[in-house]
């Protein structure tokens, strides 16, 4: 982007900061949620007798729903999809990595690392391997099988909106 900038190519800088905006954008809207689903929860738990006061992840159920709408409509404003899809993961990805205790849910490269330190030490039976092994292999594998259900899925196939109900399933699990 500050390539861009510099370059004075202003359409292209803009285009780079509306995705990182869109990114920020659903992050802090899925912040802005959870604080107010804890405080509507907070002030239920202060009325006496009041079994749905608990504390649970209520947001998640919100984001959810939102996820599949956002990812359903970017099907359809194909103008502003990239936009909307980089809204839609900035909501489930802090959120999701909130819940799981910081862990990125993401990142390859430390498996990639690991897998490279290992064979660098030739620790290859070390537990880290097989872990690391497995992650790879697993992430791979997926590619492989989705590339391939695209292919027979056709161009028609609403590939975002199941995109979106399944990553909206992922997260009312948790």
């Amino acid at each position: 982007m500050s390539i861009f900038i510099a370059e004075k190519q202003w359409k292209e800088a803009f285009w780079r900061m509306s995705v990182v905006g869109s990114y920020f954008g659903g992050v802090a809207s899925a912040r802005f949620l959870e604080m107010n689903c804890a405080k509507s929860i907070e002030e239920k738990s202060k009325t006496p007798n009041d079994k749905d006061a608990s504390p649970n992840n209520h947001h998640f159920k919100v984001i959810a729903g939102l996820v599949i709408f956002i990812f359903a409509s970017s099907e359809k404003l194909e103008k502003i999809q990239i936009n909307l899809l980089t809204f839609g993961y900035g909501m489930i990805y802090p959120a999701v990595s909130a819940k799981l205790g910081g862990t990125v849910v993401h990142l390859l490269t430390g498996h990639t690392t690991n897998v490279a330190r290992l064979v660098g030490a030739n620790q290859l039976h070390h537990k880290g391997m097989k872990i690391s092994i497995c992650i790879l292999g697993s992430v791979i594998s997926g590619a492989i099988f989705g590339t391939n259900a695209m292919a027979v899925l056709g161009d028609e196939f609403p590939h975002f909106t199941m995109l979106g109900l399944l990553f909206a399933a992922a997260m009312l699990l948790l």
